[in-house]
């Protein structure tokens, strides 16, 4: 029974050390607006992400930047991308928050853009980075999010007013 007890012990304690490597916050925090998926919805090698943005910054997260991300999918992973980017399309329907890329890593290339910036050159997609995932209640843990979800929507063609929460 002792040997049990110390191996469970073992097991807990090894567990929260990996979780202790892979954890912190994730890199950004989006109140989405809306997706556009380029050429078309069914086969996209592009993708327009528009919302609010807030970006780590060490342990909490930056004011609300309004405006847009535009990825396109690196040759050779457009399955990958499109894989990620319809986990993003179904959350975009229930979810008010919405944490892209992986936690205690904050290199996913964030470019972004100005809402009246001109649509060109899209960056290339850090797939396989932790993709996109739900905000479930982050606002409590990092008070700064609360700004997020009460900030006006980002601007653009087609875009529309974010969903009361």
């Amino acid at each position: 029974m002792k040997r049990m007890i110390c191996f469970a012990g073992l097991v807990v304690a090894l567990a929260g050390n990996q979780e202790a490597r892979a954890g912190g916050p994730p890199p950004v925090y989006v109140a989405l607006d809306k997706v556009v998926f380029e050429p078309n919805e069914e086969t996209p090698t592009r993708i327009q992400i528009w919302g609010s943005f807030s970006l780590q910054e060490g342990n909490s997260y930056g004011p609300p930047q309004r405006g847009y991300l535009y990825y396109a999918a690196p040759r050779g992973a457009e399955e990958e991308c499109r894989k990620e980017w319809a986990v993003l399309k179904k959350m975009a329907k229930k979810e008010r928050l919405i944490s892209f890329g992986i936690c205690g890593e904050p290199d996913v290339h964030v470019h972004l853009r100005q809402p009246k910036a001109v649509l060109a050159a899209p960056d290339s997609y850090p797939y396989g980075k932790g993709g996109f995932a739900p905000g479930e209640n982050a606002e409590r843990q990092f008070p700064a999010l609360k700004k997020l979800l009460v900030s006006p929507p980002a601007t653009g063609p087609g875009t529309s007013p974010r969903r009361p929460s």
